[in-house]
């Protein structure tokens, strides 16, 4: 399984086509020790009438949790309050229109 970069940005998803959830990240423990939260940027191409989407965490790796969602058009940066977890994912729930549209999610900590 892929650690996300403890100083740097990490792309999560990689310029998904359809709904689902991506693949699963481990977070830097330095992350979970310093509670900043995580941001995180969509990059949205295609130009898609409508795009929703969480991140997600997991303590386990197995129970899956919204801890921010998005519902937007375009690309946009978001920050997550929520306490860090061990592992985080992307997970689009919704993509409709555009021209072969896809969404690509960075993540960093803080």
């Amino acid at each position: 399984m892929t650690q996300c970069k403890y100083h740097g940005t990490t792309e999560i998803l990689s310029a998904a086509a359809a709904t689902g959830a991506g693949s699963a990240f481990v977070t830097p423990w330095q992350w979970r020790k310093n509670a900043d939260g995580i941001s995180w940027q969509t990059i949205i191409t295609g130009s898609p009438s409508a795009v929703t989407l969480n991140l997600e965490g997991s303590l386990d790796n197995t129970n899956w949790t919204a801890i921010d969602a998005q519902s937007t058009a375009s690309s946009k940066l978001n920050h997550s309050t929520s306490p860090v977890p061990n592992f985080i994912r992307a997970n689009v729930t919704g993509l409709t229109g555009g021209s072969t549209p896809t969404v690509t999610v960075k993540a960093q900590k803080g």
